[in-house]
Formats: C-alpha cells, structure tokens, sequence
C-alpha cells in the first residue's frame, strides 16, 4: 500500500481492533485482506489443496510503522510489514518445492484470472 503517514493499531476495550494511518480508521484494508485470504482457501480447498496454509500481509512502501519490541506488528492475525521484511519472508525456505510451488500458482491463477 501506497500510503502515507504514521500506522497504529487502536486496541479498544470493546470490540476489534482498528487499523489507524495518519489519524484516519483505514480497517477496511484489514476487511479487504480477509475477503482476499477466504478467497485464496476457498480456491485452493475445492482444488484439493486445502492444507496449504494462507498467510495476509499489508506491504507498506511509504508508511511509518509502528516500532515492535517482540514479535512482528500485527492486526486480527495479518501481518504488517515494509517491502524488504515482505520480500525477506516470500524468499525463504519452505514447506514446497519448486514443483508444487508453479502447481499451485497455476492453479490460482485459473481461479483469479486478470482483468
């Protein structure tokens, strides 16, 4: 995301957590990335890939994240994180091979085809 200015996460008593860029409630981009991250299951379960685990981010390139002690900076269980921090973890190591790796794009990309 494009956006400027400071991000934090308002933890009311009540309720869910709210997304904050410079002072304006911007949840919807939380909102957003949980219709997307559904979509993404949905396509890769009626593929017969439903174990494969799904993780949301919001990939900031302008914003001023908020500074984490421990653990990384998160809101309802996605990700927040800079260019580099996004790339760094797309980049390691996992679970898949290459093979299973173009498998499952290919299927995804049958079931999100571009506009």
């Amino acid at each position: 995301k494009a956006v400027r200015g400071r991000v934090r996460i308002a933890q009311p008593l009540f309720g869910k957590p709210r997304l904050m860029i410079a002072g304006r409630n911007r949840t919807k981009l939380i909102d957003g990335l949980d219709r997307q991250a559904a979509a993404v299951r949905q396509a890769l379960a009626e593929s017969g890939h439903g174990d494969v685990p799904v993780h949301g981010v919001l990939c900031f390139t302008e914003a001023q994240l908020p500074v984490t002690v421990f653990g990384a900076r998160q809101v309802r269980g996605y990700r927040l994180d800079y260019c580099r921090g996004t790339a760094r973890r797309l980049n390691r190591s996992g679970q898949y091979g290459e093979h299973a790796i173009d498998q499952l794009a290919r299927q995804l990309a049958d079931a999100f085809p571009s506009a």
